[in-house]
């Protein structure tokens, strides 16, 4: 396996050039830095990170708590948090995926804390259970949260709200007067996900918000089930008929654009409809489908600086950082029928 001391020799550089560049260290040329990194691809280099750990009394690992992966949104945070930790040199251990009690979170972060990480990111707890908060309150390493935190907390944040109030204003500029929420029932338990949020923009563009349960597509690991959307859809638009649907995220926005076209409806001419994320699959249907661009990848980037920060002593953001979403018009929203 090729050393550091092979890529300086390839190289003619000093070992201490090499070590510092491909330790992404600032203060080289592209063109130096280029050099070290198509000599170290050429070798087959690979960081000896166990050495580093034993000479830093580090394990150059983080651990990544969080409840559950229920959307590919979450998905593509946790994949951008885990490339970001491979930059600086580090491995992530997840811990949660799949459903939570309160017992098994806890034992989840004292499975990381015993595995010695050097620091913890908690993403999405909303609803952390007291003893999990208590456990990484005391935990004798940094702690940062993404898209929620404890009062004071290092974190970095996702404010939606930006995006959600143009999502309503533009669809109020279309005349539409009469919407519905198609959420789950994490939204109807824990409104501040979006619910609160499409209340205050509602009440603030003077639109009607419909969240009846006849909208609710019940658990979130059931949401995108295409059936399941098909139904909810079928049964609430013969009980109500708005002229726009918002959904919790653009994989069930494009399910029912799907529902409403095999029901009969023209989106948008009958029933406009939008998603939020924007994830791929939004430019996927025909109509594509207008959403709300959530900055999955930047937050989740910025997380892991944070991390490193606290964990190196660095100066820390005065104010938590917040990457606010934007509305994505496209072809899935117009104007209200009359």
């Amino acid at each position: 396996m090729a050393t550091i001391t092979d890529i300086a020799k390839a190289t003619g550089m000093a070992r201490t050039t090499v070590a510092e560049i491909l330790r992404n260290k600032p203060g080289y040329n592209e063109k130096t830095r280029q050099r070290v990194l198509a000599a170290a691809k050429k070798l087959n280099y690979q960081p000896n990170y166990l050495s580093k750990a034993l000479a830093g009394g580090k394990s150059m690992t983080i651990g990544l708590v969080m409840s559950s992966i229920t959307t590919p949104v979450m998905f593509s945070k946790v994949l951008a948090i885990e490339s970001k930790a491979r930059e600086h040199g580090y491995l992530t251990y997840l811990a949660g995926w799949g459903e939570s009690d309160d017992r098994e979170m806890a034992d989840y972060i004292r499975d990381l804390l015993a595995r010695r990480v050097d620091g913890i990111i908690a993403y999405h707890l909303y609803d952390l259970p007291d003893n999990a908060i208590e456990m990484l309150n005391q935990a004798q390493i940094p702690v940062a949260y993404l898209d929620w935190g404890p009062r004071d907390s290092p974190r970095v944040m996702i404010d939606r709200q930006p995006g959600i109030d143009e999502l309503v204003g533009h669809l109020a500029e279309l005349g539409h007067k009469h919407v519905a929420f198609l959420h789950t029932e994490e939204d109807r338990q824990i409104k501040s996900l979006k619910a609160d949020r499409y209340m205050q923009a509602c009440m603030a563009h003077d639109v009607t918000l419909n969240f009846d349960k006849d909208w609710c597509l019940g658990s979130p690991s059931v949401s995108t089930d295409a059936d399941v959307v098909s139904n909810t859809i079928k049964e609430a638009m013969a009980k109500h008929k708005p002229t726009a649907v918002l959904c919790p995220n653009d994989q069930v926005a494009g399910l029912t654009v799907g529902a409403l076209l095999d029901l009969g409806y023209k989106v948008p001419d009958d029933v406009s409809v939008a998603g939020f994320d924007d994830m791929p699959v939004a430019q996927i249907p025909r109509p594509q489908i207008t959403t709300v661009r959530q900055p999955r990848g930047e937050a989740g980037s910025a997380v892991v600086e944070l991390l490193m920060a606290m964990m190196h002593d660095k100066p820390l953001p005065e104010y938590p950082p917040v990457f606010p979403c934007r509305l994505l018009v496209r072809q899935s929203t117009g104007k209200a029928p009359k």
